[in-house]
């Protein structure tokens, strides 16, 4: 976006102004791929509501991976919108997910769980896998499901 917005509009107007008027036309027409989204039909569609939404899904997940690097020292191989993707020594997140000495999974970081706010186990694959996908400049985080057609048909 700051590419966009630097290098957008011309010369009169500040380049902030050039891309808010790039952008407008997105964000009024909901084209998205040049068909309309069909939320925008909506009476009780609210956009701000959606990037306040948005936005505190993306703070919470930018907190908790930090304090993973801190409380493990593990980084993420991949990200995803929602979806991280961590390595672990076992089959299952439990192997690399900090817990207390009582068993109870340590606040601040992801917790496993079925609740809003919990993480949820996507896939596990091989590391080998990872670093193949990640050669060939794909996203594991987009793959860990496993199953899906996206590589067959491209990103």
């Amino acid at each position: 976006m700051r590419g966009a917005v630097a290098s957008g509009g011309d010369q009169a107007t500040p380049p902030t102004a050039g891309g808010v008027v790039s952008v407008d036309p997105l964000c009024l027409w909901g084209v998205v791929g040049g068909e309309r989204w069909p939320a925008l039909e909506r009476p009780t569609w609210r956009p701000d509501i959606r990037a306040a939404v948005i936005s505190k899904a993306r703070v919470n997940m930018h907190r908790k991976l930090n304090n993973m690097a801190k409380m493990t020292g593990l980084f993420p191989l991949a990200v995803l919108s929602d979806c991280v993707v961590y390595p672990s020594p076992g089959d299952s997140p439990l192997s690399f997910l900090p817990y207390a000495a009582s068993g109870k999974a340590q606040p601040g970081g992801f917790r496993l769980g079925p609740t809003p706010g919990l993480a949820k186990l996507e896939g596990v694959q091989s590391m080998l896998w990872a670093v193949d996908l990640m050669e060939q400049g794909y996203n594991p985080a987009r793959h860990i499901k496993g199953g899906d057609a996206v590589l067959d048909e491209g990103e």
